[in-house]
């Protein structure tokens, strides 16, 4: 929303130029495409797109500034390398222990990590070779003395630009109490989702269709069939307006 067209698209075209390289590595370590990967693959999308905004959105500047196209490019994906290389290694070493779980759930969630982790190093590939050479191919450089044409990305810019440096310079300028506030709301966010937010790692899910086999003496007859039957289907009405567990 906030770039030009050419350079939002080249951003968007990251997440296919990942998903490919993630299928490579899927097929070298034997990985199948399935629900749980897919879910994976979701999981990732909106991380991939990180490193490649961060490094598009620098070389703009660059170009703004007035330097030529090549060297912008060049001084705005160098600047940037070591802060993408640490954003995409936090994520990874997040999933990297679930490769550690054993037994019928390691072999059931070993894709995730696989997926994700495949999916950032993707996309951090494609943020340093493939798409600089993309932006030398879209990207404008500006003319000495021209005069730069606000958009209405920029007057939406101005507008909430004096808020937020009333806030930061706020937060900045009280930094001892900033800091306190996000240990609380650390301390207690981990009391909270310990104490009052339930765990359950496979929800049981209610049936849709079973069967009750009634059986009765030979010598039964259809009306004291009926009623066995009638004080079955009543016991069950109460048991599933109830929500028994035992049900």
């Amino acid at each position: 929303i906030f770039l030009d067209f050419w350079s939002s698209f080249l951003i968007a075209l990251s997440i296919p130029i990942s998903f490919g390289i993630t299928f490579i590595i899927m097929k070298l370590v034997n990985a199948d495409i399935n629900s749980i990967s897919l879910a994976a693959m979701i999981i990732a999308l909106g991380m991939i797109v990180d490193q490649s905004i961060v490094i598009s959105e620098n070389a703009l500047v660059y170009i703004a500034t007035g330097k030529k196209k090549y060297e912008a490019i060049l001084e705005a994906t160098m600047e940037v390398i070591v802060p993408v290389f640490a954003s995409v290694l936090t994520t990874v070493l997040s999933f990297a222990p679930m490769f550690a779980m054993s037994g019928v759930m390691g072999k059931f969630v070993y894709v995730i990590p696989v997926v994700v982790i495949a999916s950032l190093v993707g996309s951090l590939l494609n943020s340093w070779f493939i798409l600089p050479n993309h932006l030398s191919h879209v990207i404008k450089e500006v003319k000495p003395g021209t005069v730069a044409v606000r958009t209405w990305q920029d007057k939406f810019f101005d507008y909430i630009a004096l808020p937020y440096a009333r806030i930061m310079k706020s937060v900045l300028g009280h930094s001892y109490i900033t800091i306190f506030v996000t240990i609380f709301l650390l301390i207690f966010s981990m009391w909270w989702a310990k104490n009052k937010v339930l765990f359950n790692l496979f929800p049981p899910d209610g049936a849709d269709t079973f069967f009750v086999y009634v059986e009765l003496p030979d010598e039964a007859t259809f009306n004291a069939t009926e009623t066995v039957i009638k004080e079955i289907e009543k016991y069950i009405n109460q048991i599933a307006f109830s929500g028994a567990e035992e049900f």
